[in-house]
């Protein structure tokens, strides 16, 4: 790591993140030297502007404690960082210290939301160290970031924190289905009526409650979806399993037939007929 956030942090107490949750996934995709959720730092709020982002000190989030080590073993994998956090939150903004200098980022459904290009804020020893701050569109529910390094080539980088701003996903719902719903309340309550929803508020909460159900189905049912796949894939691999290991029990039994009847290779080799 680099000299300034090792050597200057000997002699002090460990430092702690403003806000850390555990209930945020962290999955990359390389082989990682710790848990990456330790790495994040989290932040919420009513609402947030890149110059909020910005405007946070790296010695808020950046600990020499929580900094990971990722290595890649395939040369035709990226080195990719997904985060999912809680049904009830939307990441807002991401700031990210590592040794990648330009991050590209995925959202809603591995939809394309940008790339994003650091700042170096550290060049020591041969070790390049970037902060990069994405600010997506709009909240996003999970996000999938491609790091991309300064030398292609290299297999293996470091981590050494992660900022989020979160915002809960209520309000962010709400304000999009206000948008939709304009001049229609009765519609709405009417359809939460229909979804059996226990106890449907009225007017404007009606449209929050309205998307935060489909909000949480939508969550569900991709959740579902991935047990599907993850499942069928399973069965797929078994089925192709059970046909190879069936040929090759045949391909066996065929070569013992050749040599007991004299169609095959003989036991025997160099014998003079």
């Amino acid at each position: 790591m680099p000299h300034s956030y090792t050597q200057s942090e000997q002699n002090q107490e460990p430092r702690m993140a403003q806000s850390v949750s555990t209930n945020f996934k962290v999955s990359p995709s390389w082989t990682a030297s710790a848990d990456m959720a330790k790495t994040l730092s989290v932040r919420a709020s009513g609402s947030w502007t890149p110059q909020d982002l910005d405007s946070i000190p790296l010695e808020e989030f950046v600990f020499l404690e929580t900094s990971v080590f990722l290595r890649g073993t395939d040369e035709s994998s990226s080195c990719d960082v997904s985060i999912a956090p809680p049904l009830e939150k939307v990441l807002r903004g991401i700031a990210i210290v590592s040794e990648a200098s330009r991050v590209e980022v995925f959202g809603n459904h591995e939809e394309y939301e940008g790339t994003w290009s650091g700042r170096l804020v550290e060049d020591v020893e041969d070790t390049m160290v970037f902060r990069v701050d994405v600010f997506p569109r709009g909240g996003l529910r999970e996000a999938k970031l491609k790091l991309h390094g300064k030398k292609r080539k290299e297999r293996s980088l470091w981590v050494y924190g992660i900022l989020l701003l979160v915002l809960d996903a209520a309000p962010v719902a709400a304000d999009r289905a206000r948008k939709a719903t304009v001049g229609c309340p009765d519609a709405v309550e009417s359809l939460l009526r229909t979804l059996r929803v226990s106890d449907p508020p009225r007017g404007g909460d009606a449209v929050a409650a309205l998307s935060a159900y489909v909000d949480a189905r939508l969550g569900e049912t991709e959740r579902r979806l991935e047990a599907l796949v993850d499942r069928r894939f399973a069965e797929l691999e078994r089925s192709v399993r059970g046909m190879l290991e069936e040929v090759e029990g045949r391909l066996g039994r065929g070569r013992a037939v050749g040599v007991l009847d004299g169609s095959g290779p003989s036991l025997s080799h160099g014998e003079d007929e």
